[in-house]
């Protein structure tokens, strides 16, 4: 992922001091995510990007290339063994547990509790990519080890949705010159979200053009799906092939507004003691506070895409984010502040804060 951008405002050492009469410049730099090179399946850490569309083949057990027909080929039989192998009806009671705990009032609010859940609670597995034996771990093994490789996230975030009543995909990518990667996704409105790992949750067509952008995967050379679903206890599949669009998207100001909303209201809601206040949404271009604030900070979080359906969602990530303590940054104290305002530019989420 992007570097997560921090300037806070106190009198401490590599921190710019906000107060009415002196100022001190410095910038706090921090690195949120992790960037996961794998073998077996590639698997890697989402990515942030901008809205596309995907075309899904609409043949069962085919795909359709250059005016011909071809079944599936050894390799993706032998995938789609192993993954309804694993989703069997004794392993899907085995997480239904989780599953109903995940479970919100619709398929955005289920698969962001299920990434959110899965980023704090499953490792990547990087002795795993040299395993020997099943190509698919089942998803109680996942839960039970609490790690695993790309393969093993999609099948078990698959358990999880399938479980929920919801049909996922599986999608599998082959590339020239390495072995692939797999994730989860699902279809919300004709748009298909990536999940893959960790939050943010994007459109397929973002999360590829990063993978290649980043040079995390090699030139692709074809992508596969495999829709799932229940049907008499038994799992059922349809295969077909994607067709990768460039990304493009802009959000227009009501999207920027709605999402800045939403995720204000969740901070509110989350912190009682923050009070909107646009007067501190301008820290970024200003050397002194307004008059009668004593302290303040603001961050800024990158992005190239954002949805508005997810406003909500983007809080509870982005609160995370900003309160997890570890090697890599500082958490902030939210209830040491008490005013709060959120914008969206064509860039970034900032969040600022300051007490009054």
């Amino acid at each position: 992922m992007k570097r997560k951008n921090y300037k806070k405002y106190k009198r401490r050492k590599n921190y710019k001091t906000y107060k009415r009469r002196k100022t001190r410049k410095s910038v706090l730099k921090r690195i949120f995510g992790k960037i996961n090179t794998f073998a077996s399946l590639i698997c890697i850490g989402i990515f942030v990007g901008v809205l596309g569309i995907i075309l899904i083949g609409n043949h069962e057990n085919k795909i359709e290339s250059n005016n011909e027909y071809y079944g599936m080929n050894d390799k993706n039989k032998y995938v789609i063994s192993e993954i309804t192998n694993a989703l069997n009806k004794n392993e899907l009671q085995t997480i239904s547990h989780l599953a109903s705990q995940l479970k919100g009032r619709d398929i955005s609010e289920s698969i962001w509790n299920i990434i959110l859940w899965e980023e704090e609670n499953i490792k990547y597995d990087y002795p795993g990519k040299h395993r020997i034996g099943p190509y698919v771990k089942y998803p109680s093994d996942t839960l039970e080890s609490s790690k695993g490789i790309c393969i093993d996230y999609a099948v078990l975030t698959a358990g999880l949705l399938l479980d929920m009543g919801y049909e996922p995909y599986i999608i599998l990518i082959d590339e020239k010159h390495d072995s692939g990667h797999a994730f989860c996704a699902v279809n919300i409105s004709g748009t298909l979200y990536a999940l893959d790992q960790h939050a943010p949750i994007y459109d397929i067509n973002t999360h590829i053009h990063h993978l290649m952008l980043n040079h995390t995967i090699s030139p692709i050379f074809e992508i596969h799906y495999f829709k799932l679903w229940i049907e008499n206890d038994d799992i059922k599949y349809k295969y077909g092939k994607l067709y990768y669009n460039n990304p493009n998207n802009v959000l227009t100001r009501s999207d920027k507004e709605k999402i800045s909303k939403d995720i204000m209201n969740y901070f509110i809601s989350k912190y009682p003691n923050l009070k909107p206040d646009k007067t501190i949404s301008n820290m970024e271009h200003e050397k002194y506070l307004p008059k009668g604030y004593s302290s303040g900070l603001y961050i800024y979080m990158p992005f190239d895409a954002l949805y508005p359906a997810f406003g909500k969602y983007y809080g509870a990530w982005l609160d995370r984010c900003f309160t997890k303590e570890d090697e890599l940054r500082t958490p902030i104290n939210f209830r040491k502040y008490n005013r709060i305002w959120v914008k969206v530019d064509n860039k970034r989420i900032w969040v600022y804060l300051a007490k009054k």
